[in-house]
């Protein structure tokens, strides 16, 4: 897995790598952190503050582990930051070692277009970024990949996944998996039907589901919610920590809502969202 996180000097951006260190803990996976800059300092390059805020995030996720098992090179504190391409630096330094990939990049200019053409870049699984960020309604809507928007602390211990009668993914099933890690949390599983001939085949993915997560030793809660109620619920329920959805091409999301109304239908939820491709 390949792990795209957006930050800025946001005080949110702390919060958010935190919780992306809890899970790259338990998946060490290869990750980029990337900053973003809407505009250059006045000589063209990226203030040194910004910088400094960019190595202190470098070691905060080395730091989550310990030290007899990290998978990324150290931090060296001797490093440079290189233009590599215009409007793109990366962080240089001499220190090796590492099993896994950690990059430290900073892209200038427009968020939501820096976002997204790093996430193409690097051939993201993931990107992560936090829940008061202002390019999180259009990365949501445009993102080739699964988005996790991170929100406000919320230890409610419960984990809502919506699946209708599309095919989840082998990695977004295993995704899941890694966020219930991640929130110490229980699956509620929310099954959406409305016509009948279809509940059978929603209630025997459930069952198949039931059997998935119980040999992750994971015992997930199932309820059926009617399509036509399902904006009243969603508005209605509040008590997640987070809320995962599967947008894929044949999603119940893509037929009745567009990706935007779906980012927007959740944007005053506290629980944190992770759209699932």
């Amino acid at each position: 897995m390949r792990i795209l996180v957006a930050l800025d000097q946001d005080t949110r951006s702390a919060h958010t790598l935190s919780q992306v260190t809890r899970l790259l803990v338990n998946t060490w996976a290869n990750v980029t952190l990337l900053g973003i800059v809407p505009r250059t300092s006045g000589d063209g390059g990226v203030s040194p503050d910004f910088v400094a805020t960019m190595h202190q995030y470098h070691q905060a996720v080395l730091e989550g582990f310990d030290a007899g098992d990290r998978p990324y090179a150290p931090a060296d504190e001797d490093y440079e930051i290189a233009e590599i391409r215009p409007g793109v630096f990366e962080k240089m330094g001499r220190a090796a070692g590492g099993i896994k990939e950690l990059t430290v990049r900073i892209r200038v200019g427009d968020p939501t277009q820096a976002i997204l053409e790093e996430a193409q870049d690097c051939g993201s699984d993931l990107i992560v970024l936090h829940g008061d960020m202002d390019s999180r309604q259009k990365i949501a809507t445009k993102a080739d990949c699964s988005v996790l928007i991170v929100k406000e602390q919320r230890d409610t211990g419960r984990i809502l996944c919506f699946l209708d009668d599309d095919l989840l993914s082998q990695k977004s099933l295993e995704m899941i998996t890694q966020m219930a890690v991640l929130f110490n949390a229980e699956i509620e599983i929310a099954g959406l039907t409305d016509k009948q001939p279809q509940e059978g085949t929603i209630e025997s993915k459930l069952d198949w589901l039931m059997r998935y997560f119980n040999r992750k030793g994971i015992q997930p809660w199932v309820q059926l919610v009617a399509l036509s109620s399902l904006e009243e619920f969603i508005l209605k329920e509040d008590h997640w920590s987070l809320v995962t959805m599967w947008i894929g091409e044949t999603s119940i999301f893509k037929r009745l809502f567009s990706v935007n109304k779906v980012a927007k239908l959740l944007q005053s939820r506290k629980s944190s969202v992770l759209l699932l491709r």
